[in-house]
């Protein structure tokens, strides 16, 4: 059962005049769950008969009559005259609400309907005031802040350890990039890594990304990992500039052949990695 309250408002003078600018105030439904919803049709029933079509022609629901198509069509009538964002799981439900706004079921704000989003999830987010504690090798660093000490790894790149070929040389130059200065940490998705490291990007105060810069001098290798590539092909074509210049470990002869790192062609050639580097 639905439930109807009309309101009529006259606007004073004779019987005559009350009919003549009688103003009709939207219908308030309610749905067999509780839901309301106002309309701008006749009546509430054939609200219910539209709405229900709506929903079951976009799929949401087997047929017109059937509890799957009143509840879809209520909940986002519910949603759309509400005041807060809700996030919808399938398209159809973003298009069941553009039609009972537009066919005056229930007017509203359809632009409370947002879709699903892959930024980062709440905490994630951008931290500046980090100073150098430790540098452990190329692309491993310790940080202090005002929320403690952290172990960062840095997002997307790879770099020789201490004892391998240039690894002293990686290691000495993420400390000269680091040292001294006010750090920004930048998230990707992920927060730490199976280590428990965090999984930052880090910035220097002017912007200056210190990864990026490892691979420029030839120190490091671009190596994405999902879901963290939101700097995946940047650093792909500095990794080729870099093989370009032939610096660091991509110059000749430096690193003997069974430790100098794979030759890369352009960004994009190859897909990013599913699994963690070493």
């Amino acid at each position: 059962m639905t439930l109807a309250i009309a309101l009529l408002w006259g606007c004073g003078g004779s019987d005559d005049d009350a009919a003549e600018t009688t103003v009709r105030v939207p219908l308030i439904c309610t749905s067999e769950a509780g839901l309301t919803f106002t309309t701008d049709l006749r009546s509430c029933g054939e609200a219910f008969s539209r709405g229900r079509q709506f929903a079951a022609g976009l799929g949401l629901a087997t047929g017109p009559d059937t509890p799957a198509a009143e509840s879809a069509m209520s909940t986002t009538c519910h949603q759309i005259q509400g005041t807060e964002s809700v996030t919808f799981d399938v398209p159809e439900l973003s298009a069941l609400a553009e039609q009972l706004d537009s066919s005056g079921v229930c007017p509203g704000n359809v632009a409370l309907l947002v879709p699903p989003t892959t930024a980062p999830p709440i905490g994630l987010v951008t931290t500046t005031g980090w100073t150098l504690v430790d540098v452990l090798d190329g692309d491993t660093l310790d940080v202090a802040g005002t929320d403690g000490q952290r172990r960062v790894q840095l997002i997307g790149i790879r770099t020789p350890k201490p004892g391998e070929c240039m690894g002293d040389e990686a290691t000495n130059a993420l400390r000269f990039l680091a040292a001294d200065k006010e750090l920004t940490l930048v998230p990707d998705i992920s927060d730490v890594d199976a280590e428990g490291n965090n999984l930052r990007y880090v910035e220097q105060p002017d912007g200056v990304d210190l990864g990026g810069t490892m691979i420029d001098l030839g120190l490091a290798i671009a190596e994405p990992i999902e879901p963290d590539i939101a700097r995946g092909s940047e650093y792909a074509q500095r990794m080729v500039n870099a093989q370009t210049a032939a610096v660091g470990f991509w110059a000749p002869g430096v690193c003997p052949p069974t430790t100098a790192p794979p030759a890369t062609t352009a960004p994009g050639t190859a897909p990013p990695t599913t699994a963690a580097g070493g």
